[in-house]
């Protein structure tokens, strides 16, 4: 995370009343102070920090190569889940390629984030995570990654809540 104190800067003083408005609990009597660390402070969970997720996560799905450069980014915030708490807190998303392979599967495959997709981005978090455990992803292209994930393609899609990923052993095969 490049110069945290920029982030924590415009949190508290260039855009105070967007930050207060996007994140309210901070107003009320009680709130958790890890509440206010995630979303207003630099923190081990950098992304969900609202300025640095924001600029992170376009930088790194930007792609002037394409005809909509902002397709992937489009992509990715369709689900906040996903972006800051599945797939956008793996330090594998900071490798662009990994970030534009997955992607690019999700935006060629759309059944996927139709329904439940909460807990099929908790299965593709999980999976790349432990495939990370045996593999140099850091290493990888784009095509490794969208190849990945269509090989458990059907895996995904067999998904219908939560129930069917938490607990559950997934094969990286």
């Amino acid at each position: 995370m490049s110069l945290p104190n920029l982030w924590v800067y415009l949190a508290h003083v260039d855009f105070f009343p967007y930050v207060q408005q996007r994140w309210p609990k901070v107003l009320e009597d009680g709130v958790d102070e890890k509440y206010i660390l995630n979303h207003w402070h630099e923190n081990d969970h950098f992304m969900r920090t609202t300025f640095a997720g924001l600029w992170w996560h376009t930088y790194l799905t930007y792609d002037e190569s394409r005809t909509n450069p902002t397709e992937l980014t489009e992509v990715l915030f369709k689900s906040q889940d996903f972006r800051t708490l599945r797939f956008g807190e793996l330090g594998l998303i900071r490798h662009k390629p990994a970030m534009m392979g997955v992607l690019e599967f999700l935006m060629e495959n759309p059944e996927i984030m139709q329904n439940a997709f909460d807990a099929r981005g908790q299965y593709i978090s999980r999976y790349f995570n432990l495939l990370g455990g045996t593999r140099p992803l850091a290493f990888m292209d784009k095509s490794y990654f969208k190849a990945s994930l269509d090989k458990v393609k059907d895996k995904l899609l067999a998904i219908k809540s939560i129930h069917d990923v938490q607990n559950k052993v997934i094969d990286i095969e």
